[in-house]
């Protein structure tokens, strides 16, 4: 799920189990995308990453990733 967002930054709550965010940061971050992880710091945030909107480059190659990861 993706929250709409009017700042440069925007949320996706992921589907899994009680460790998903944390696998899929690790897995991103391992193909040198960073998001933050905030799915421990509320429990309305529980399974959520924060992404910062890039360069249309950036953008492309988080939406890549992302999709291999989830694959």
């Amino acid at each position: 799920t993706v929250f709409p967002s009017q700042a440069n930054m925007f949320l996706i709550r992921l589907q899994g189990d009680e460790n998903v965010a944390t696998r899929v940061f690790e897995a991103l971050r391992q193909k040198h995308i960073l998001v933050k992880n905030i799915s421990k710091m509320h429990p309305v945030l529980h399974h959520c990453l924060r992404v910062t909107v890039g360069t249309s480059s950036e953008n492309d190659q988080f939406l890549s990733a992302l999709q291999e990861v989830l694959a």
